[in-house]
């Protein structure tokens, strides 16, 4: 399989194949758009100097066609950059961490993020392009789904949200205020 940055992939696991009566096999891939959105995590001490921007994605695995199946979540893979046809970065950790029943959308529902640490100042108007796969099997063997879509946001858009959401504490607005500060300069 291709990503958009042109490089081949061999170990992405299909979505689903079938053995055709005839002898081929049609394999599909699944897409879906997982993404939630851009944060700032809060736990710099200087954010005028440096900070850390977590991307979220929801996810549901697919539902069993039988009593029989057992389905379990493996991990996310995200492919990464600094451009939208450049993913050439690779984040897939041994342990994908994650949590279920985010915003209590359901127990079927999992979140898992990518946190890009250590942003410093001077990259908090570029933007990082990410692309998850979610990663599972069906009774034993393994599938995926990817993002639909190349996300990207920037230090600076998410601080531009924080400042105009009504719903944001002062502890937050003021954190994204240093941010901005230090942009402008």
């Amino acid at each position: 399989m291709k990503l958009n940055d042109q490089r081949t992939v061999e170990a992405i696991p299909v979505t689903d194949s079938v053995l055709n009566d005839d002898g081929t096999v049609t394999i599909t891939y699944q897409f879906s758009n997982m993404f939630q959105g851009g944060s700032l995590r809060m736990d710099q001490s200087s954010p005028e100097k440096s900070t850390n921007m977590r991307f979220g994605y929801d996810f549901k695995l697919p539902e069993a066609s039988s009593e029989k199946d057992e389905i379990s979540f493996k991990g996310c893979t995200w492919y990464y950059g600094v451009a939208e046809d450049d993913l050439k970065n690779t984040f897939s950790p041994d342990k994908t961490n994650f949590i279920t029943n985010p915003d209590k959308k359901g127990a079927e529902y999992y979140r898992s993020n990518i946190v890009f640490t250590n942003l410093s100042s001077g990259a908090y108007k570029r933007s990082v392009y990410a692309r998850i796969l979610v990663k599972y099997t069906v009774n034993g063997k393994e599938r995926s789904v990817m993002g639909t879509f190349v996300d990207s946001r920037s230090v600076s858009m998410i601080v531009e949200g924080i400042l105009a959401n009504t719903n944001a504490d002062q502890t937050e607005k003021d954190y994204a205020q240093k941010i901005k500060d230090a942009i402008l300069k």
